[in-house]
């Protein structure tokens, strides 16, 4: 173990430090802390700009995926409405042969 450990642990379970040793170990703590503040802070930016990240990610992914699903219902649309357009041209085809069939009927 470390001098300072050694150092926490006696004053601890009661053992009388020195004022030096104490202010030694209050510096070393208090080191510490600054130190994992300054980590915290770290991590909390690093989180942030992964959430944008993230996020901007996230939106690119759904906007392609929406082309995606729009290109797909146009392809089955237009499919739609040219199986109906070749209905609808047949159709008409037999009106006029049918309205040809009741002039020459009427005649």
């Amino acid at each position: 173990m470390s001098a300072c450990v050694v150092s926490a642990e006696k004053c601890f379970l009661g053992t009388h430090l020195h004022s030096a040793d104490a202010l030694l170990i209050f510096s070393i703590c208090l080191y510490r802390v600054t130190k994992l503040k300054s980590s915290i802070g770290d991590t909390k930016e690093t989180l942030e700009e992964v959430d944008g990240h993230t996020a901007k990610l996230l939106k690119e992914q759904m906007a392609e995926a929406i082309s995606d699903y729009i290109d797909s219902m146009k392809g089955v649309f237009n499919t739609a409405v040219g199986k109906l357009t070749k209905k609808n041209d047949a159709l008409e085809a037999m009106m006029l042969v049918l309205k040809d069939q009741m002039l020459d009927l009427m005649l």
